[in-house]
């Protein structure tokens, strides 16, 4: 479960592991999104692509690849608006040669469950 206090900005932190080994991300995307149902595919409460390159305050970035280290930053409109008694769901797509014909995704959250708790705090 990820709680975050509603409209502060605050980054997140991951280390993504295969058998307690760093999983290398270098060249990923890694996609965020916060949905009222488990199940929802589209139209996101908050979406993130996340990569080597992206802004560190604006969605967050992979800064360090080899050892699987990435971040999700969550600025104060991401959650303002957010309804601190409802329980938000949350997922972690890792996406390797995105926009091409070998682009894959995979669900990294919760064990590859699509069904991790988002919570949101009074601030």
């Amino acid at each position: 479960m990820i709680a975050v206090k509603q409209g502060t900005q605050e980054p997140i932190n991951f280390t993504l592991k295969y058998q307690d080994a760093p999983v290398d991300l270098s060249g990923n995307t890694i996609v965020f999104q916060v949905k009222i149902y488990p199940e929802q595919t589209e139209n996101f409460l908050v979406e993130k692509n996340i990569t080597e390159t992206s802004d560190p305050y604006e969605d967050g970035n992979i800064y360090n690849a080899t050892g699987g280290k990435f971040n999700v930053f969550l600025k104060e409109e991401d959650t303002l608006n957010l309804c601190t008694e409802q329980v938000y769901y949350y997922a972690l797509w890792r996406v390797r040669n995105i926009g091409t014909e070998e682009e894959t995704r995979e669900c990294i959250s919760s064990n590859a469950k699509d069904i991790t708790e988002f919570r949101v705090c009074p601030a």
